[in-house]
């Protein structure tokens, strides 16, 4: 009964975030507690270049994550949010997790780079013959590309911990020792949350208002507002908003990638342990 549970969290998750081609529950049906096969011959480092041996049964839990080039790579490797989601899930499980991020793109260099300059510790490998994704044949929807995984490599939760927080959320529960709850307890009420931004022209600037509203009787203090991508600039951020009072903050989005559009913004606030999102999607033409 507990895992049709953690199931329909997962279904309902991604139903209210999204409308892709592909349907959320038969995905979720055909991979939950399927085995995903690793590639014994990758090569994992870190971003000093140093190899870093993996061994598969030594852990309990593992995230496993695949990214290619298709599109916005750096926006798919927003380390900022890999790290504190990592930080987070070890926090609730009291061990470590390991994070493996499966890459295929031909561009080395610049994933090196990024790596480097963000000094991401997690270990990574070129996929470079695509090995994970033809034999395993993973879902084509980039939400459906990371899973949780147990110390026998099946799934027990599919999708991105760092662009949706019900998983995140529902990837701590698994995790935890003693399965407490990971309630929600809100502060501020932001509007919009989703937004469907249509079709956005190549090469132009977009601005998108969000309003907060602090619905407690004490101050709250917004602590940092993490955009999933570099092609989006954050304005007008408030400190703080008094008791039942209301401020916005302004999110500049420049389209310069031609594509499917999702991009996410987390806003964390101070004394709380999860963030807040809010998600665009919509199409650059």
């Amino acid at each position: 009964m507990r895992l049709l549970i953690y199931l329909g969290c997962i279904v309902v998750s991604f139903l209210s975030c999204s409308h892709k081609k592909e349907d959320s529950r038969q995905i979720i049906a055909q991979w939950y507690d399927k085995e995903i096969v690793l590639p014994s011959n990758l090569i994992f480092k870190n971003y000093k270049g140093e190899t870093t041996p993996f061994q598969n049964q030594a852990y309990e839990y593992k995230v496993v994550t695949y990214i290619n080039g298709d599109n916005c790579v750096l926006c798919k490797l927003k380390m900022d949010l890999w790290r504190e989601c990592k930080e987070f899930l070890q926090k609730k499980q009291g061990g470590n997790i390991p994070f493996l991020f499966y890459i295929h793109y031909q561009n080395h260099a610049e994933i090196e780079y990024i790596f480097k300059s963000h000094k991401f510790e997690y270990p990574f490998c070129f996929d470079d013959k695509d090995e994970l994704n033809k034999i395993n044949k993973l879902p084509k929807d980039d939400r459906f590309r990371t899973f949780l995984l147990d110390k026998n490599n099946h799934v027990i939760a599919i999708g991105n911990p760092t662009t949706n927080l019900k998983i995140r959320n529902l990837y701590a529960k698994l995790v935890s020792k003693n399965e407490e709850a990971i309630a929600d307890s809100p502060s501020c009420i932001f509007s919009p949350t989703q937004l469907n931004c249509g079709e956005l022209r190549l090469g132009k600037t977009y601005q998108y208002r969000i309003n907060i509203q602090n619905i407690l009787e004490k101050t709250v203090k917004i602590d940092t507002i993490i955009p999933s991508c570099e092609c989006m600039d954050i304005s007008h951020t408030p400190d703080s908003i008094k008791p039942s009072g209301s401020s916005y903050f302004i999110v500049t989005y420049h389209a310069d990638i031609a594509g499917d559009l999702f991009k996410t913004a987390h806003i964390y606030i101070k004394g709380e342990e999860s963030p807040y999102m809010i998600t665009w999607e919509g199409t650059v033409q």
